[in-house]
């Protein structure tokens, strides 16, 4: 149900800076954080955190931008009737969805900048 942009915007985030952290040590470093209470999720903590926490960011800025992460929310439309479907081709719904498009991609190609 999450809208298919801000879902692109995760992927392409996780496939220009992802990291596999292969450290065994470090993942029971952030269990050892998480299980005291600590802030396991910190980007230095692992190797992917960092990743994780932009693709947190840009899923609150989404929610922002557009009152939700799921498509239902956004365009009105429930896409597992045929009603739905036609509310969505007659609104033109094709169009919004674009422009939501355009500025998720915008907004990754400025994180990416920024993180490199």
């Amino acid at each position: 149900m999450t809208c298919s942009a801000l879902t692109a915007g995760v992927m392409a985030l996780g496939m220009a800076l992802g990291e596999v952290e292969r450290s065994r040590l470090r993942v029971l470093r952030m269990i050892g954080k998480m299980a005291a209470g600590g802030d396991a999720f910190a980007d230095e903590v692992n190797k992917f955190n960092r990743t994780m926490n932009l693709g947190h960011q840009l899923a609150t800025w989404f929610t922002d931008a557009f009152g939700s992460t799921q498509c239902r929310g956004i365009t009105g439309c429930d896409f597992s009737t045929t009603e739905g479907v036609n509310q969505y081709i007659d609104t033109d719904g094709v169009a919004r969805c674009k422009v939501i498009a355009r500025q998720v991609a915008a907004r990754v190609e400025r994180m990416i900048d920024s993180a490199v």
